[in-house]
């Protein structure tokens, strides 16, 4: 959200008659990543890439019912080491696992489908490598597939861990103790999803 407020300024000082899109294409080229410049201008779940120049991005529905908490362990894993882990290639098969679950991951942020989004969220292509960088995250991630009605995922290139619920109330609770029976000390926060996106002040 910093880098929206910036470009934000930038846009408001300018005083030109740029639109949203203008303002998504000089996010991005500032930035130099879509998807984090995308979802911070527009606001809830959003799609984006930049090809040629241009930053194409849609918003897509989020279903009320889901909460969101972030797992946040207190050592931290560089971006740079995250990406090294992963492999040059993967294989067709890996890449048709991954790709052909992202339609059904929408579907089931949309509907409120937490079956699904937990079906949908298993992945080939970089938790896997990444796994060995952070300390017991085997033993967390196993803990983590025993709660009922949650999803999780390993966001980006780590180490923090998200997770969905379907507004269970016991959630955060259960989420404590499986980090409990962990030797790094961890902190759950639970996250509002900001579906407004940036605003002129």
């Amino acid at each position: 959200m910093r880098h929206c407020t910036c470009h934000q300024s930038t846009y408001k000082q300018a005083k030109t008659n740029l639109n949203q899109n203008d303002l998504l294409n000089l996010a991005a080229k500032i930035e130099g990543h879509p998807d984090n410049t995308t979802p911070a201008i527009l606001g809830g779940l959003t799609g984006s890439f930049l090809e040629g120049g241009k930053v194409y991005a849609t918003k897509l529905d989020l279903h009320p019912s889901f909460q969101f908490f972030a797992l946040i362990p207190d050592f931290h894993l560089s971006t740079k080491v995250a990406r090294g882990a992963l492999p040059q290639m993967v294989s067709h098969s890996d890449a048709s696992f991954n790709t052909s679950r992202t339609v059904l991951t929408l579907a089931a942020l949309k509907n409120g489908d937490a079956d699904l989004l937990k079906a949908s969220l298993h992945d080939k292509l970089h938790q896997d490598y990444r796994m060995i960088l952070i300390p017991e995250y085997d033993k967390l991630f196993n803990s983590l597939q025993e709660i009922e009605g949650i999803a999780c995922y390993l966001s980006g290139a780590g180490p923090t861990i998200m997770v969905i619920s379907k507004g269970n109330e016991t959630t955060e609770a259960e989420l404590q103790n499986a980090l409990n029976n962990l030797e790094n000390p961890w902190t759950i926060k639970k996250l509002q999803p900001d579906l407004q996106g940036a605003v002129e002040l």
